[in-house]
Protein backbone atom coordinates (compact mmCIF):
# COMPACT_ATOMS: atom_id res chain seq x y z
CA UNK A 1 0.00 0.00 0.00
CA UNK A 2 1.52 3.35 -1.01
CA UNK A 3 1.90 5.44 1.68
CA UNK A 4 0.00 8.42 0.86
CA UNK A 5 -3.24 6.20 0.74
CA UNK A 6 -5.45 7.33 3.87
CA UNK A 7 -7.79 4.40 4.06
CA UNK A 8 -11.28 4.53 5.84
CA UNK A 9 -14.18 2.05 6.43
CA UNK A 10 -17.71 2.50 5.07
CA UNK A 11 -19.68 1.86 8.13
CA UNK A 12 -23.68 3.64 7.40
CA UNK A 13 -24.79 4.07 3.97
CA UNK A 14 -27.94 5.63 3.58
CA UNK A 15 -29.81 7.24 0.43
CA UNK A 16 -31.30 10.43 0.55
CA UNK A 17 -31.31 10.98 -3.21
CA UNK A 18 -30.16 10.16 -6.77
CA UNK A 19 -26.20 9.78 -6.41
CA UNK A 20 -26.20 11.57 -2.87
CA UNK A 21 -25.58 9.41 0.25
CA UNK A 22 -25.26 9.72 3.81
CA UNK A 23 -22.75 8.19 5.23
CA UNK A 24 -20.23 7.16 8.42
CA UNK A 25 -16.80 6.22 7.79
CA UNK A 26 -14.25 5.53 10.68
CA UNK A 27 -10.22 4.93 9.73
CA UNK A 28 -8.48 1.85 9.18
CA UNK A 29 -6.12 2.28 11.60
CA UNK A 30 -4.91 4.68 13.47
CA UNK A 31 -2.42 5.52 11.53
CA UNK A 32 -4.65 6.98 8.58
CA UNK A 33 -6.39 8.76 11.43
CA UNK A 34 -3.04 10.56 11.95
CA UNK A 35 -2.87 11.03 8.39
CA UNK A 36 -6.28 12.67 7.79
CA UNK A 37 -5.32 15.12 11.28
CA UNK A 38 -2.12 16.00 9.73
CA UNK A 39 -3.21 17.17 6.20
CA UNK A 40 -6.45 18.60 7.20
CA UNK A 41 -5.40 20.26 10.26
CA UNK A 42 -8.84 19.14 12.36
CA UNK A 43 -7.86 18.44 16.34
CA UNK A 44 -7.18 15.23 17.39
CA UNK A 45 -10.43 13.61 19.32
CA UNK A 46 -10.49 9.70 20.83
CA UNK A 47 -13.60 9.64 18.53
CA UNK A 48 -12.00 8.92 14.87
CA UNK A 49 -15.72 8.04 12.78
CA UNK A 50 -16.42 11.00 10.71
CA UNK A 51 -20.10 11.58 9.06
CA UNK A 52 -20.62 12.84 5.78
CA UNK A 53 -23.76 14.60 5.36
CA UNK A 54 -25.21 14.72 1.38
CA UNK A 55 -22.02 12.69 -0.19
CA UNK A 56 -22.07 13.00 -3.95
CA UNK A 57 -20.67 9.90 -5.55
CA UNK A 58 -21.13 8.21 -9.20
CA UNK A 59 -20.45 4.78 -7.93
CA UNK A 60 -21.65 2.11 -5.88
CA UNK A 61 -20.63 2.39 -2.50
CA UNK A 62 -20.89 -0.45 -0.36
CA UNK A 63 -21.45 -0.47 3.66
CA UNK A 64 -18.09 -2.98 4.88
CA UNK A 65 -15.72 -1.74 2.44
CA UNK A 66 -12.58 0.53 2.08
CA UNK A 67 -11.96 3.11 0.46
CA UNK A 68 -9.13 5.61 0.14
CA UNK A 69 -10.69 8.87 1.43
CA UNK A 70 -9.59 11.71 -0.67
CA UNK A 71 -7.82 14.41 1.14
CA UNK A 72 -7.52 17.06 -0.95
CA UNK A 73 -11.03 17.14 -1.50
CA UNK A 74 -12.01 16.97 2.11
CA UNK A 75 -9.79 19.78 3.33
CA UNK A 76 -12.15 21.87 1.20
CA UNK A 77 -15.12 21.38 3.44
CA UNK A 78 -15.47 22.57 7.06
CA UNK A 79 -16.61 20.71 10.16
CA UNK A 80 -19.64 21.30 12.06
CA UNK A 81 -17.50 21.27 15.03
CA UNK A 82 -18.66 19.08 18.32
CA UNK A 83 -20.51 16.27 17.89
CA UNK A 84 -21.13 14.97 21.98
CA UNK A 85 -20.53 11.50 20.38
CA UNK A 86 -18.17 8.72 21.58
CA UNK A 87 -17.82 7.93 18.44
CA UNK A 88 -18.23 10.64 15.58
CA UNK A 89 -15.43 13.03 16.18
CA UNK A 90 -16.43 15.08 13.01
CA UNK A 91 -18.94 15.73 10.89
CA UNK A 92 -19.10 17.37 7.27
CA UNK A 93 -21.82 18.63 5.18
CA UNK A 94 -20.94 18.20 1.52
CA UNK A 95 -24.45 19.46 0.29
CA UNK A 96 -22.19 21.87 -1.91
CA UNK A 97 -20.01 19.02 -3.18
CA UNK A 98 -20.40 18.43 -7.42
CA UNK A 99 -21.23 15.15 -8.53
CA UNK A 100 -17.73 13.15 -9.40
CA UNK A 101 -17.19 12.83 -13.40
CA UNK A 102 -14.44 9.97 -12.46
CA UNK A 103 -12.43 8.51 -9.47
CA UNK A 104 -10.43 11.08 -9.23
CA UNK A 105 -13.33 13.67 -7.78
CA UNK A 106 -14.91 11.07 -5.85
CA UNK A 107 -14.34 11.18 -2.00
CA UNK A 108 -14.37 7.68 -1.24
CA UNK A 109 -12.17 6.23 -3.82
CA UNK A 110 -10.34 2.85 -5.28
CA UNK A 111 -7.66 2.03 -3.05
CA UNK A 112 -4.20 -0.10 -3.46
CA UNK A 113 -4.21 -3.73 -2.23
CA UNK A 114 -4.38 -3.67 1.31
CA UNK A 115 -2.58 -6.28 3.94
CA UNK A 116 -5.36 -8.08 5.86
CA UNK A 117 -2.62 -9.25 8.73
CA UNK A 118 -2.27 -5.13 9.19
CA UNK A 119 -5.82 -5.72 11.39
CA UNK A 120 -5.40 -9.37 12.56
CA UNK A 121 -5.42 -9.21 16.31
CA UNK A 122 -5.99 -12.77 16.82
CA UNK A 123 -5.03 -14.76 20.22
CA UNK A 124 -6.95 -17.79 21.36
CA UNK A 125 -5.40 -18.86 24.77
CA UNK A 126 -5.94 -22.75 25.92
CA UNK A 127 -8.06 -21.99 29.42
CA UNK A 128 -11.20 -22.69 30.16
CA UNK A 129 -13.93 -19.37 29.14
CA UNK A 130 -17.15 -20.42 30.81
CA UNK A 131 -18.18 -21.27 34.21
CA UNK A 132 -21.89 -22.15 33.68
CA UNK A 133 -22.89 -25.43 34.66
CA UNK A 134 -25.85 -25.23 36.86
CA UNK A 135 -28.76 -24.82 35.49
CA UNK A 136 -30.62 -23.12 38.01
CA UNK A 137 -32.20 -20.51 38.08
CA UNK A 138 -30.55 -19.06 34.59
CA UNK A 139 -32.59 -16.60 32.84
CA UNK A 140 -32.25 -14.39 29.62
CA UNK A 141 -32.01 -10.80 30.09
CA UNK A 142 -32.92 -8.14 26.71
CA UNK A 143 -32.23 -4.68 27.50
CA UNK A 144 -34.23 -2.45 25.72
CA UNK A 145 -31.15 0.00 24.17
CA UNK A 146 -33.08 0.95 20.89
CA UNK A 147 -31.77 -0.01 18.03
CA UNK A 148 -28.82 -2.01 18.99
CA UNK A 149 -28.24 -4.76 21.43
CA UNK A 150 -27.46 -5.81 25.09
CA UNK A 151 -27.84 -9.28 26.03
CA UNK A 152 -26.84 -10.89 29.43
CA UNK A 153 -27.40 -14.88 30.71
CA UNK A 154 -27.63 -14.18 34.53
CA UNK A 155 -28.32 -16.43 37.31
CA UNK A 156 -30.54 -14.71 39.54
CA UNK A 157 -29.18 -11.17 39.55
CA UNK A 158 -25.51 -11.98 38.95
CA UNK A 159 -24.52 -11.67 35.19
CA UNK A 160 -22.82 -14.70 33.98
CA UNK A 161 -22.09 -13.81 30.06
CA UNK A 162 -22.43 -10.22 28.55
CA UNK A 163 -23.33 -11.11 25.05
CA UNK A 164 -22.57 -7.52 23.13
CA UNK A 165 -22.78 -4.04 24.88
CA UNK A 166 -24.06 -1.91 22.32
CA UNK A 167 -26.07 1.08 21.55
CA UNK A 168 -27.12 3.19 18.93
CA UNK A 169 -24.34 4.87 16.71
CA UNK A 170 -26.11 8.21 16.98
CA UNK A 171 -26.52 9.11 20.54
CA UNK A 172 -25.08 11.16 22.80
CA UNK A 173 -22.12 10.52 25.60
CA UNK A 174 -24.41 11.10 28.30
CA UNK A 175 -27.41 8.42 26.67
CA UNK A 176 -24.23 5.68 26.45
CA UNK A 177 -23.00 6.48 29.82
CA UNK A 178 -26.98 5.93 31.22
CA UNK A 179 -27.03 2.83 29.65
CA UNK A 180 -23.83 1.68 31.70
CA UNK A 181 -24.28 3.02 35.05
CA UNK A 182 -27.87 1.14 34.79
CA UNK A 183 -25.70 -1.99 34.50
CA UNK A 184 -22.36 -1.36 36.30
CA UNK A 185 -23.18 -2.59 39.98
CA UNK A 186 -24.34 -6.07 38.66
CA UNK A 187 -21.37 -6.42 36.43
CA UNK A 188 -19.27 -4.74 39.24
CA UNK A 189 -20.50 -7.58 41.19
CA UNK A 190 -20.56 -10.59 39.17
CA UNK A 191 -17.33 -9.88 36.62
CA UNK A 192 -18.86 -11.91 33.81
CA UNK A 193 -17.92 -13.09 30.51
CA UNK A 194 -17.87 -10.45 27.80
CA UNK A 195 -18.92 -11.79 24.41
CA UNK A 196 -18.60 -9.56 21.09
CA UNK A 197 -20.94 -11.06 18.67
CA UNK A 198 -18.93 -8.92 15.78
CA UNK A 199 -17.54 -5.75 16.00
CA UNK A 200 -20.40 -3.60 14.56
CA UNK A 201 -21.01 0.09 16.52
CA UNK A 202 -24.39 -0.86 17.62
CA UNK A 203 -22.82 -4.37 19.33
CA UNK A 204 -19.90 -2.28 20.86
CA UNK A 205 -20.56 0.89 21.41
CA UNK A 206 -20.95 1.20 25.26
CA UNK A 207 -17.52 -0.15 25.11
CA UNK A 208 -15.89 2.71 24.12
CA UNK A 209 -18.02 4.56 26.62
CA UNK A 210 -15.99 2.61 29.63
CA UNK A 211 -12.65 3.49 30.74
CA UNK A 212 -9.64 1.17 31.48
CA UNK A 213 -10.77 1.49 35.27
CA UNK A 214 -14.16 0.11 33.97
CA UNK A 215 -13.10 -2.67 31.93
CA UNK A 216 -10.93 -3.81 34.46
CA UNK A 217 -14.00 -3.95 37.48
CA UNK A 218 -16.38 -5.02 35.05
CA UNK A 219 -15.28 -8.09 33.00
CA UNK A 220 -12.93 -11.03 33.54
CA UNK A 221 -12.68 -12.21 29.82
CA UNK A 222 -13.74 -11.04 26.39
CA UNK A 223 -14.55 -13.65 23.61
CA UNK A 224 -14.42 -11.73 19.96
CA UNK A 225 -13.99 -12.78 16.06
CA UNK A 226 -10.76 -11.66 15.00
CA UNK A 227 -12.87 -9.44 12.28
CA UNK A 228 -11.04 -6.24 13.52
CA UNK A 229 -12.19 -3.46 10.85
CA UNK A 230 -11.31 -0.14 12.07
CA UNK A 231 -9.39 2.15 14.37
CA UNK A 232 -12.37 2.11 17.18
CA UNK A 233 -12.77 -1.94 16.99
CA UNK A 234 -8.75 -2.12 17.38
CA UNK A 235 -8.28 0.49 20.39
CA UNK A 236 -11.56 -1.29 22.47
CA UNK A 237 -9.66 -4.58 22.22
CA UNK A 238 -6.03 -2.72 22.60
CA UNK A 239 -8.08 -1.53 26.33
CA UNK A 240 -9.30 -4.87 27.05
CA UNK A 241 -5.38 -6.34 26.40
CA UNK A 242 -4.47 -3.62 28.86
CA UNK A 243 -7.21 -4.29 31.75
CA UNK A 244 -7.49 -7.85 31.51
CA UNK A 245 -4.16 -9.10 30.57
CA UNK A 246 -3.60 -10.87 27.04
CA UNK A 247 -4.48 -14.40 28.58
CA UNK A 248 -7.82 -13.30 29.14
CA UNK A 249 -8.84 -12.19 25.73
CA UNK A 250 -9.36 -14.89 23.18
CA UNK A 251 -9.77 -13.00 19.96
CA UNK A 252 -10.88 -16.10 17.55
CA UNK A 253 -9.88 -16.64 13.80
CA UNK A 254 -12.29 -17.49 11.30
CA UNK A 255 -13.30 -20.14 9.78
CA UNK A 256 -12.16 -20.80 6.20
CA UNK A 257 -15.93 -20.51 3.80
CA UNK A 258 -17.56 -23.31 2.44
CA UNK A 259 -21.01 -22.53 2.10
CA UNK A 260 -21.33 -19.29 4.45
CA UNK A 261 -24.13 -20.87 6.16
CA UNK A 262 -22.25 -23.59 8.35
CA UNK A 263 -21.62 -22.02 11.87
CA UNK A 264 -18.27 -23.66 13.12
CA UNK A 265 -18.40 -24.87 16.98
CA UNK A 266 -15.48 -23.46 18.58
CA UNK A 267 -16.06 -24.86 22.23
CA UNK A 268 -18.76 -26.44 24.26
CA UNK A 269 -18.39 -26.07 28.17
CA UNK A 270 -20.64 -26.41 30.40
CA UNK A 271 -24.05 -25.01 29.36
CA UNK A 272 -22.86 -22.84 26.38
CA UNK A 273 -21.64 -23.88 23.06
CA UNK A 274 -20.00 -21.00 21.09
CA UNK A 275 -20.13 -21.46 17.07
CA UNK A 276 -18.53 -18.63 14.87
CA UNK A 277 -19.57 -17.72 11.07
CA UNK A 278 -17.14 -18.14 8.66
CA UNK A 279 -14.81 -15.85 6.61
CA UNK A 280 -17.38 -12.75 5.23
CA UNK A 281 -16.90 -9.49 3.81
CA UNK A 282 -19.69 -8.67 5.23
CA UNK A 283 -19.34 -8.75 9.44
CA UNK A 284 -22.53 -9.62 10.48
CA UNK A 285 -22.19 -13.17 8.81
CA UNK A 286 -18.49 -14.06 10.39
CA UNK A 287 -19.69 -13.38 14.22
CA UNK A 288 -20.11 -15.04 17.11
CA UNK A 289 -22.95 -16.78 18.13
CA UNK A 290 -24.14 -17.82 21.98
CA UNK A 291 -26.35 -21.40 22.68
CA UNK A 292 -27.27 -22.05 26.30
CA UNK A 293 -28.70 -24.90 27.32
CA UNK A 294 -31.12 -24.56 30.27
CA UNK A 295 -33.12 -27.10 32.69
CA UNK A 296 -36.52 -26.10 31.26
CA UNK A 297 -35.38 -24.16 27.86
CA UNK A 298 -32.58 -23.39 25.20
CA UNK A 299 -31.62 -20.26 23.97
CA UNK A 300 -30.02 -18.93 20.86
CA UNK A 301 -27.88 -15.12 21.83
CA UNK A 302 -27.57 -14.51 17.91
CA UNK A 303 -25.95 -10.93 16.81
CA UNK A 304 -26.40 -9.87 13.61
CA UNK A 305 -25.81 -13.67 11.77
CA UNK A 306 -28.44 -15.15 9.11
CA UNK A 307 -31.15 -16.31 10.49
CA UNK A 308 -30.12 -19.94 8.36
CA UNK A 309 -27.01 -19.58 10.57
CA UNK A 310 -28.78 -19.37 13.94
CA UNK A 311 -30.88 -22.64 12.96
CA UNK A 312 -27.41 -24.61 11.94
CA UNK A 313 -26.07 -23.56 14.97
CA UNK A 314 -29.57 -25.00 16.76
CA UNK A 315 -29.50 -28.01 14.54
CA UNK A 316 -26.02 -29.04 15.74
CA UNK A 317 -27.22 -28.53 19.50
CA UNK A 318 -30.15 -30.82 18.59
CA UNK A 319 -27.54 -33.35 16.78
CA UNK A 320 -25.81 -33.75 20.22
CA UNK A 321 -29.05 -34.67 22.16
CA UNK A 322 -30.69 -30.87 23.01
CA UNK A 323 -33.69 -32.59 25.54
CA UNK A 324 -34.97 -28.76 26.61
CA UNK A 325 -38.88 -28.90 25.82
CA UNK A 326 -38.68 -25.16 24.70
CA UNK A 327 -36.65 -22.38 23.16
CA UNK A 328 -35.63 -18.93 22.80
CA UNK A 329 -34.79 -16.83 20.42
CA UNK A 330 -33.02 -13.80 20.10
CA UNK A 331 -33.92 -12.73 16.87
CA UNK A 332 -31.03 -11.72 14.10
CA UNK A 333 -29.96 -8.47 13.31
CA UNK A 334 -33.14 -6.84 14.89
CA UNK A 335 -35.58 -8.55 12.66
CA UNK A 336 -33.67 -8.08 9.45
CA UNK A 337 -34.38 -10.05 6.37
CA UNK A 338 -31.91 -11.51 4.60
CA UNK A 339 -34.26 -13.03 1.63
CA UNK A 340 -36.78 -15.96 1.61
CA UNK A 341 -33.48 -18.26 1.26
CA UNK A 342 -32.44 -17.75 4.83
CA UNK A 343 -35.74 -17.25 6.23
CA UNK A 344 -36.13 -20.68 8.57
CA UNK A 345 -35.86 -21.88 11.75
CA UNK A 346 -36.12 -24.99 14.05
CA UNK A 347 -39.02 -26.03 16.35
CA UNK A 348 -39.33 -26.00 18.87
CA UNK A 349 -39.56 -22.26 18.99
CA UNK A 350 -41.54 -20.57 21.99
CA UNK A 351 -40.24 -16.72 22.45
CA UNK A 352 -38.59 -15.05 20.10
CA UNK A 353 -36.81 -11.47 21.34
CA UNK A 354 -36.33 -8.53 18.94
CA UNK A 355 -34.00 -5.83 20.15
CA UNK A 356 -34.90 -3.07 18.13
CA UNK A 357 -35.64 0.81 18.12
CA UNK A 358 -36.58 3.61 16.14
CA UNK A 359 -34.32 3.06 12.53
CA UNK A 360 -34.15 4.11 8.99
CA UNK A 361 -34.07 0.19 7.72
CA UNK A 362 -37.48 -0.75 8.07
CA UNK A 363 -35.95 -3.13 11.44
CA UNK A 364 -37.99 -5.57 11.76
CA UNK A 365 -38.96 -6.84 8.00
CA UNK A 366 -42.46 -7.30 7.58
CA UNK A 367 -41.85 -10.73 5.81
CA UNK A 368 -39.49 -11.55 8.62
CA UNK A 369 -41.88 -10.60 11.23
CA UNK A 370 -44.55 -12.58 9.88
CA UNK A 371 -42.27 -15.71 9.80
CA UNK A 372 -41.28 -15.29 13.58
CA UNK A 373 -44.88 -14.55 14.29
CA UNK A 374 -45.83 -18.16 12.77
CA UNK A 375 -43.10 -19.90 15.10
CA UNK A 376 -44.37 -18.41 18.30
CA UNK A 377 -44.55 -15.50 20.70
CA UNK A 378 -42.65 -12.66 19.38
CA UNK A 379 -41.60 -9.85 22.28
CA UNK A 380 -40.04 -6.78 20.82
CA UNK A 381 -38.05 -4.46 22.80
CA UNK A 382 -39.47 -1.33 21.09
CA UNK A 383 -43.06 -2.16 21.78
CA UNK A 384 -42.00 -4.63 25.15
CA UNK A 385 -39.20 -3.37 27.02
CA UNK A 386 -36.83 -5.34 28.68
CA UNK A 387 -37.44 -8.42 28.10
CA UNK A 388 -36.63 -11.71 30.63
CA UNK A 389 -37.30 -15.16 30.74
CA UNK A 390 -35.92 -18.35 32.36
CA UNK A 391 -33.84 -20.41 30.87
Amino acid sequence: MKQDECIVYLEVYEKVGDGIVDAIVDFRQRKDYEQFLEFTGQKSSDATYIELRSLKSAKRLRRGCYYKLNLELIKDFQTDGDTDSLLIGASYDLQDMEMPKDDDAELLQKHEVLDPEEMSMAVEPQGRVFDVEDADDLKLFVKDVGQANWNELRRGNDVLVLYDAGARLRVSQNEVRQIIDSRKDRLMDSKPVLVISHWDADHTHCLKGMSEQDVGDYFSKIVCPDKIKNATSQAILEKFERALGRENVYCLPLPERTDGITMHLWRREGLISLFQGEKSREPNYCGLVMFVKGSVRSANYTGDCRLSQAANAYRQEMNEGLNTNEHILIAPHHGGDCGADHRHYLMPCNLIAISVGQNSYGHPNGNMLAYLQSLGDVKQTNINGDLMKNV
